[in-house]
């Protein structure tokens, strides 16, 4: 009995051994698992005030006054983001609400407006995005102070203007989840007119349109003051192709080759011409010459110019967001070679 007990004993350790010799026979191997880093995009813009026609006026604002005031937006963040401007509110000064006070994003600028009745605030929604990383946009609005309802209770007081500039990231449909209804794509292939009846009402609308035209033209350009110019000045673009959708102006098309083109001003007066120079390293020369008894008016920079690549959507633009040139200068060398170039004057007649 003993004997059998002991042989049992042996047994068991002969097969357990036989077991662990049979794990270890295995080749194996082990590695630790890499981290799954995913890191946030971030979404940061930059705004700032770049550019307020009539500025000097501001401190003394007569019934019927116009102005406008461009912002500057930069995505500073690593994501391609959707704009807005939001709750931007007017008040006076121990009065309420908006008063004799219209505001419109001026056309051609590439936002559209919605009126928001429970904040009674704008919203400006910019059309031309996604704005990708490190692009730069401008939002330029048009401010008229109605000369008919600005009364004498509105003598001697302050109008403030505040809002917010928002991002929000382009994809997966946030756009829709942060602002709602109110960002409303369908109207951004409007006309600026159509998209102003959308955003606010056609009552509202027609105030600054009438058939298609917008009627503050004048409020738009550098020395704009609602009857055309100042000191009996004219506003002048140079080029002979019509541009929309302002009343008029015009623009030049560069083909790569020397090209002497029409000035234009007050729409229909020929004042002289602008000659485009043979490109030299990528490089032009623009010659403006005024026909006699025409002459710059003495301004602070009356020769305002914007160049554009192709692709360029041939929309209006306020020209005092133009940075390809301004100055005071009748022949300007060193400019880029565009296929485009918008040229405004301010001229007078001597």
């Amino acid at each position: 009995m003993k004997a059998r007990l002991i042989f049992s004993l042996i047994v068991i350790i002969i097969a357990l051994a036989a077991s662990l010799g049979a794990t270890m026979a295995w080749f194996t191997d082990e590695a630790i698992a890499p981290e799954n880093v995913f890191t946030a995009g971030s979404v940061l813009i930059s705004a700032e005030e770049t550019y307020v026609i009539n500025a000097e006026k501001m401190n003394n604002v007569n019934p019927g006054d116009c102005f406008v005031k461009c912002f500057e937006i930069e995505n500073e963040g690593s994501k391609s983001i959707e704009l807005r401007l939001n709750d931007f509110a007017g008040q006076w000064e121990d009065l309420e609400g908006w008063g004799p006070v219209h505001i419109a994003p001026v056309p051609g600028s590439g936002w559209v407006m919605n009126f928001n009745e429970e904040t009674n605030s704008f919203e400006f929604y910019y059309t031309g995005g996604p704005v990708a990383s490190g692009e730069t946009v401008t939002l330029c609005i048009l401010v008229h102070f109605n000369g008919i309802e600005m009364t004498n209770l509105y003598q001697g007081k302050t109008f403030t203007l505040n809002g917010i500039f928002q991002a929000v990231q382009a994809s997966n449909n946030a756009p829709e989840e942060v602002w709602g209804s109110s960002w409303n794509t369908e109207w951004f292939g409007m006309s600026d007119e159509a998209a102003l009846i959308a955003g606010t009402s056609a009552e509202y609308a027609s105030y600054f349109y009438e058939n298609g035209v917008f009627k503050f033209e004048s409020c738009v350009e550098e020395n704009g003051n609602g009857n055309g110019g100042t000191n009996g000045g004219e506003t002048a673009y140079a080029g002979n192709t019509s541009g929309t959708p302002q009343p008029w102006w015009y623009y030049l098309i560069y083909e790569g080759t020397e090209t002497t083109q029409t000035i234009w001003a007050g729409q229909t007066i020929v004042v002289g011409s602008v000659t485009v120079s043979d490109p030299v390293n990528d490089e032009v020369t623009i010659t403006i010459n005024l026909d006699s008894g025409w002459s710059l008016q003495n301004v602070s920079e009356p020769v305002k110019i914007q160049g554009y690549s192709s692709g360029w959507d041939e929309s209006w633009s306020a020209p005092g967001t133009f940075n390809t040139y301004k100055g005071s200068d009748l022949v300007i060398s060193g400019i880029p070679e565009y296929d485009y170039y918008v040229i405004h004057l301010d001229v007078k007649e001597d």
